[in-house]
């Protein structure tokens, strides 16, 4: 999700749907601050996810914009086979 957000706060900011190159750049960014954030929060998840869904608070990145690129995301790591509907249960208890 929080690359999600990273890729709808890069269009909010851009004006512009993200291209290639731009998404590949927003994904390093966004790994790299979401090990930052894990590390800040100490394992606190609620903290995390405070972390991670303030821009939707604050507006700075477009919640059906997320929505979509959440979207985007499973759907790419169902293809690369990545993601099943076992572990995405995993994940979500």
């Amino acid at each position: 999700m929080h690359l999600a957000i990273a890729l709808a706060k890069k269009t909010k900011n851009t004006g512009a749907p993200v291209n290639d190159a731009d998404h590949r750049a927003v994904e390093l960014a966004a790994a790299a601050e979401f090990a930052q954030l894990e590390t800040a929060c100490a394992g606190d998840k609620f903290a995390l996810a405070a972390r991670i869904y303030g821009p939707l608070d604050k507006k700075s990145a477009s919640k059906a914009e997320a929505a979509q690129y959440f979207g985007e995301l499973l759907l790419e790591a169902k293809q690369r086979r990545e993601l099943d509907a076992a572990s995405a249960r995993e994940r979500l208890l």
